[in-house]
């Protein structure tokens, strides 16, 4: 056939090779279509684009760390604490004072009793609200504060001990510094009735100790000899209660002319009121009981023995010996509390007052 032949296979290849596709006659055609993906990814990124902007990271970055700039920005705690509060609360501060409140004990209710609280409850009970359990400590404290407040030293029994001492001393003090008048004493100063005023006792008691010592000698006629110490004891004991007698008299003498020439101290006036100025240790009494009770043993001691093989005679010295040890013992006691009296008498007969105490000495009069 003369008309168009087909092209055949490698003509079409060869075509498809030389003609690219967009193009004319070797002029490209722009078609209007999107551009190809090959060339998009291919073209680069601007260079001032990558390096001007923070990064995806750091941008996050920023962000996490903006909550600690506040924190540190806002937070200001040395600020805060050194600001001084408001009037109205340092007034507060000031006048709030729970220690005391909570030490005042509260009032009592009318109609309850002296150790019931405001609550209506009493010490060592349980409170409203209270277990049981919670009772026991605070009944077992209140019991233990009681216990304690009974055994306790009363207060001020140091204190007044010491006044006492430094009182003691004092008025020694002062009568050791009396102006001497021993070689002024005149007996006319003092009438020979008042010399010898309430020294009766102590004369009966040294004379019937002397009868005592004659009647235990009559009884021990014959025993062994340190029976015979009984008699010595006794009789030393006579003697020197009569030389108390002179002794006494020589001393009232003395303190008459003191008195007429100088006139009573604070002195005379503790001494009126019948103060020790010197206390005697606790030793020194036990051992003075028990001499008291010696004396008055061995008399009894003496007539057991001559009660058992002695005569009539040797029976009633015995019998002697023990009244007259018990009449002496009666009248020394009695002496004692008469003998001081003779200044209060004096002092009246001469028409003498007794001065007041200083300061400091009234301890000693309680």
């Amino acid at each position: 056939m003369d008309g168009p032949t087909a092209p055949t296979l490698e003509q079409t290849d060869l075509a498809t090779e030389s003609v690219e596709p967009g193009t004319l006659g070797g002029t490209r055609l722009d078609l209007g279509g999107p551009a190809e993906p090959e060339a998009v990814r291919a073209e680069p990124a601007e260079p001032v684009l990558v390096g001007a902007g923070p990064t995806e990271a750091e941008v996050i970055q920023a962000e996490l760390a903006e909550p600690e700039i506040l924190d540190a920005e806002l937070a200001e705690p040395e600020v805060v604490r050194a600001a001084p509060a408001e009037p109205e609360e340092i007034l507060d501060a000031e006048l709030v004072e729970p220690e005391v409140v909570r030490a005042e004990p509260a009032e009592p209710e009318a109609g309850a009793g002296p150790e019931e609280s405001a609550a209506g409850t009493k010490p060592g009970e349980p409170e409203a609200g209270d277990s049981p359990d919670a009772a026991e400590p605070r009944e077992r404290s209140v019991v233990a504060v009681r216990m304690l407040g009974s055994t306790a030293a009363p207060p001020g029994a140091g204190a007044r001990d010491a006044a006492v001492a430094r009182a003691r001393a004092e008025v020694r003090e002062l009568i050791a510094g009396r102006p001497a008048v021993r070689d002024k004493v005149v007996r006319s100063l003092l009438p020979p009735w008042l010399s010898t005023l309430h020294l009766g006792p102590l004369k009966a008691a040294g004379g019937f100790m002397v009868l005592a010592a004659g009647g235990s000698m009559v009884a021990n006629e014959g025993a062994p000899w340190y029976f015979h110490l009984v008699d010595v004891l006794l009789l030393v004991l006579g003697l020197g209660a009569l030389w108390s007698v002179v002794r006494e008299v020589s001393t009232r003498r003395l303190e008459a002319t003191r008195l007429r020439l100088h006139g009573p101290d604070e002195g005379d006036t503790i001494a009126d009121a019948g103060v020790r100025l010197v206390s005697r240790p606790w030793w020194r009494n036990v051992v003075g009981w028990l001499f008291d009770l010696v004396v008055l043993g061995l008399p009894v001691l003496v007539a057991v023995r001559v009660w058992a093989d002695g005569g009539w005679l040797a029976r009633f010295a015995a019998l002697v010996a023990v009244g007259s040890v018990v009449a002496a013992s009666v009248y020394i006691v009695r002496s004692a509390r008469l003998a001081p009296q003779w200044r209060r008498d004096f002092m009246a007969f001469e028409g003498m007052q007794l001065p007041p105490v200083r300061d400091g000495w009234d301890v000693l009069l309680r």
